[in-house]
């Protein structure tokens, strides 16, 4: 029990150093970085999908087998 205590201590000693402006600042400042983070996070994910869709419509436009595939006649493409 004695850890659980000085732990504890411990704590509260951090808690009565925290600086008062430098946690509001930081409640005020945690939206926006949210709200850059998820921003982020959907360009990257609508960029991947676009890219995935634009090389998959570039490949079945080609109407060509992909290099190294065997042709029913038995021909290799190159």
């Amino acid at each position: 029990m004695t850890t659980l205590y000085a732990n504890a201590d411990a704590i509260r000693a951090e808690a009565r150093a925290l600086d008062p402006v430098k946690v509001v600042l930081t409640l005020v400042l945690l939206p926006f970085f949210v709200v850059g983070f998820s921003a982020r996070f959907a360009w990257v994910a609508v960029s991947m999908v676009w890219t995935g869709c634009v090389y998959g419509w570039r490949i079945a436009s080609k109407r060509v087998d992909p290099p190294g595939t065997h042709r029913p006649n038995g021909t290799e493409t190159r």
